[in-house]
């Protein structure tokens, strides 16, 4: 009689298909693996520990900044890097100076000055908050300073501007417990979101423009005042507003004084 052996085809069909499967799923598992490494390597914290410009001082790790490193600057450095970048935040050490010249810098997270930061003539975007315990000064004919967080000045922070008329973008609001003033012709606007200044301390501004809903709960001086269209300036408590120049309201003003 004629014998059959089993066809076990179809199981090795079947095998294969789960083999497959699982060598896909530890494939994409390593891939994973080497991208969080890959990133963790290449994103570190660069410290600044001699002095000179941007390409001249000695960093630690050793090396140019790259986009997304968080630089620590714990040495006078009196340049910008050479070309713009984005970096993941950024400290200024007490005792310090960093002067920003040359290129654009995008900070994806937070600004701390705890020494000087002087800005020339280039652009500073902070999507993280901002805190100024030390100086920010701003002597730019040119760039945009964009703070989209919560912009605070410490009790010993110095937020100030020379005649050279500097533009300024808020989104977050101000806690102001320092100094604060803003002179010149350049337009300060307040954007985007809505948002209060605050604090103990007045704020001085030559140039004002509200584009979104603002509340003043500190002392504010202002030269010039727009209240954009669509937008509201609210001022409350015992705090005063002060206009000693133009006005241009398109949009509402709300007093809750006591």
């Amino acid at each position: 009689m004629r014998q059959f052996e089993p066809d076990y085809s179809y199981k090795i069909l079947i095998m294969s298909k789960h083999l497959t499967k699982q060598l896909y799923r530890i494939f994409v598992i390593l891939c994973c693996v080497f991208f969080f490494k890959s990133f963790s390597a290449f994103a570190v914290v660069k410290t600044s520990i001699t002095a000179g410009t941007w390409a001249t001082v000695t960093w630690s790790p050793a090396g140019l900044p790259v986009a997304g490193d968080d630089i620590i600057i714990n040495t006078n450095v009196s340049t910008g890097p050479a070309s713009a970048l984005s970096f993941a935040s950024f400290t200024v050490n007490s005792g310090f100076t960093f002067t920003h010249t040359n290129n654009p810098i995008t900070l994806t997270g937070n600004l701390q000055v705890d020494g000087t930061y002087l800005l020339r003539d280039r652009n500073l975007t902070v999507n993280g908050t901002t805190t100024i315990n030390g100086t920010l000064n701003d002597n730019n004919t040119t760039g945009l300073n964009r703070f989209d967080g919560l912009f605070t000045v410490g009790g010993a922070g110095v937020v100030s501007t020379n005649t050279q008329n500097p533009t300024f973008e808020f989104r977050g609001g101000i806690t102001n417990n320092g100094s604060f003033t803003i002179s010149g012709t350049g337009v300060t606007t307040f954007s985007t979101n809505t948002q209060s200044i605050t604090g103990p301390n007045a704020v001085s501004i030559a140039v004002a423009t509200i584009a979104s809903n603002v509340t003043l709960s500190t002392a504010t001086s202002i030269t010039s005042l727009t209240v954009n269209a669509g937008s509201t300036l609210n001022f409350s408590g015992s705090n005063t507003l002060s206009v000693s120049g133009t006005s241009a309201i398109a949009g509402s003003l709300s007093c809750n004084t006591t």
